[in-house]
């Protein structure tokens, strides 16, 4: 990969200093105008293909998964307050619901984020109320 041309500490350079505006290309002279949309469509690609092959190195890194804590295992094996019944929705439920969206079944449809995702195809819906739980 070839990331020399970006400062290490910027994730987007900043524009080069000019000392005035650029000047005008001559009517008289179209190639200026050409050799200009060139110049720029070749950085944009350079962009673009480094762009992409950092994306490609980070899609390509993995690391093991973390280990088990025993602290946390200890934690849930005491912690004294039962899940809600909302808690204890399974899967099974989950996909029943999104299946009965599919087919426009529900015409009210009340959650987080969640139904905002590729997962959920809405037919005929009526109404969307986005609620995003609150952790504090």
């Amino acid at each position: 990969m070839n990331f020399s041309s970006y400062p290490r500490n910027v994730a987007f350079p900043a524009p080069r200093k000019r000392k005035g505006p650029r000047a005008l290309s001559k009517l008289s002279d179209p190639g200026a105008w050409e050799k200009r949309k060139t110049k720029g469509k070749v950085a944009i690609q350079r962009m673009v293909v480094d762009l992409m092959e950092l994306y490609l190195h980070r899609l390509k890194q993995r690391r093991p998964p973390y280990p088990k804590n025993a602290a946390v295992a200890e934690f849930e094996a005491h912690f004294p307050y039962e899940p809600t019944p909302d808690q204890k929705l399974t899967r099974a439920e989950k996909e029943t619901y999104l299946e009965m969206i599919k087919h426009g079944d529900l015409d009210i449809i009340v959650g987080t984020h969640s139904l905002l995702g590729s997962r959920v195809v809405y037919n005929k819906l009526g109404l969307l109320v986005v609620d995003e739980e609150q952790v504090r």
